[in-house]
């Protein structure tokens, strides 16, 4: 682990850098960040970032991959800061409500079962993605 004595609350990270700050379960963040979340390489001053990756010099991006100089965007695709706000935590609210299944549970399951519950999720989280994102 890597961590300098200008990071500030930063929990389950590895590999950070100055001036980092509320950083949680990230891994490869540094150059004035804060605000990140389920990241890994986003740098050079991003804040309020999640469940994104490789984004430099950003702010309010959610699920995105490789962006540079961009706010508001949601799996990578550009939103106004008022449809992000409004999208963001629909997201988030879908996502905590999705079913878990312990490792237990999984390992207890017949492979055939498995594969079609599987089946089943992926399905389910097509159609409600369609509805959310209005395809």
């Amino acid at each position: 682990m890597f961590f300098t004595p200008s990071a500030r609350d930063c929990y389950d990270c590895t590999l950070w850098g100055e001036n980092s700050e509320l950083l949680y379960e990230c891994s490869s963040v540094a150059g004035g960040v804060n605000r990140i979340k389920f990241c890994y390489r986003c740098y050079l001053n991003c804040s309020n970032i999640e469940y994104s990756n490789h984004c430099h010099s950003s702010s309010n991006l959610f699920g995105c991959v490789g962006l540079r100089h961009k706010e508001y965007c949601i799996l990578n695709k550009q939103y106004t800061k008022e449809e992000y706000e409004k999208l963001v935590p629909k997201i988030i609210k879908h996502m905590n409500e999705m079913p878990y299944i312990s490792k237990t549970q999984i390992s207890n399951l017949k492979t055939q079962d498995l594969r079609s519950l599987i089946k089943k999720w992926l399905k389910l989280a097509k159609i409600e993605f369609l509805l959310i994102f209005h395809f």
